[in-house]
């Protein structure tokens, strides 16, 4: 699909009253709302790269790790493979409320079938209940899923969670309210815990048109980039050395930081007319295409 198509359905869906037929939209003309395998590969890696960071940077066992994920998304395929790794209390919340159920038992089905080896158990439901999907995520899963739930102002208690982490979804957040989030997350996090973020730096149009590069939305200025900026698909366009410095400035200290770049990254990144703000920027901020930070109190 063109890009500039998809931009417009999304401007479309981002008009009050029409958000919630974006679901069906996906679901019944786009058809892409189920993992692909190669997908579904790349999610299983997400949570294992989350494992580590509990396992290697927070006091708590994993079993007793106290965790929270905001941005839950529409499947739980992170926290479903997190509790078939071990960990057994995750609050996982949404600013919205998109959870679905056909996708969550999509993904227990998934998970059951490939039963990976370094899994320690596997579900044992093979489907929940869209009635009683929220109590049955606790009582199956120890997941508590929380939707409406606004990370930037919890209502929960001072040093509450050992593990606070989000998977694609920092990208998609406002620098200012990025900032509220990692000041909550700041109070939140108790002695010895650590929070992992997985973030998507891509010109996320790319996924669907072949045609344009992971570099696309950087020719934009910022003007221009808000006619192709619709609320329901927001990109912010930070790099990788801008979210280490919002860490900082928030009050962490970073305790591992990975980049991820394509392959002819820089040829790619040449080939692509640049806005005059990124010309101004060290060629080697404006490579990475995705990146990992474990971060602790400073």
């Amino acid at each position: 699909m063109d890009w500039r198509l998809k931009c417009a359905a999304h401007w479309l869906f981002s008009l009050p009253g029409l958000g919630r037929f974006y679901y069906g939209f996906k679901r019944h003309v786009a058809g892409t709302v189920f993992r692909t395998p190669a997908e579904l590969k790349d999610d299983l890696d997400m949570a294992r790269r989350h494992f580590k960071h509990l396992s290697d940077f927070v006091e708590a066992t994993p079993d007793r790790a106290r965790c929270m994920e905001f941005g839950a998304g529409r499947d739980l395929i992170n926290n479903l493979c997190l509790w078939c790794l071990g960990v057994d209390r995750q609050l996982v919340v949404d600013l919205y409320d998109i959870l679905q159920p056909e996708l969550v038992n999509a993904a227990i089905q998934n998970l059951r079938e490939l039963a990976p080896p370094d899994f320690v158990r596997l579900p044992k439901v093979d489907k929940l209940g869209p009635a009683s999907l929220a109590h049955e995520l606790r009582r199956h899963f120890g997941i508590d899923f929380r939707a409406p739930f606004d990370a930037r102002a919890t209502g929960l208690a001072d040093g509450s969670v050992d593990f606070i982490y989000s998977t694609n979804t920092l990208e998609h957040v406002p620098p200012g309210e990025i900032m509220a989030i990692l000041n909550e997350s700041r109070r939140l996090l108790a002695p010895g815990g650590a929070l992992s973020f997985k973030i998507d730096y891509a010109d996320h149009y790319s996924y669907a048109d072949k045609n344009i590069s992971a570099y696309n939305f950087l020719r934009f200025s910022p003007g221009a980039w808000r006619v192709f900026n619709p609320p329901l698909h927001y990109q912010s366009r930070l790099r990788h050395a801008d979210y280490a410095a919002l860490f900082m400035a928030s009050g962490f200290q970073v305790l591992s930081d990975e980049v991820i770049l394509p392959l002819r990254a820089e040829a790619q990144l040449l080939a692509q007319p640049l806005a005059a703000r990124n010309l101004d920027r060290p060629w080697e901020e404006l490579l990475p295409t995705s990146g990992w930070f474990a971060l602790a109190a400073a």
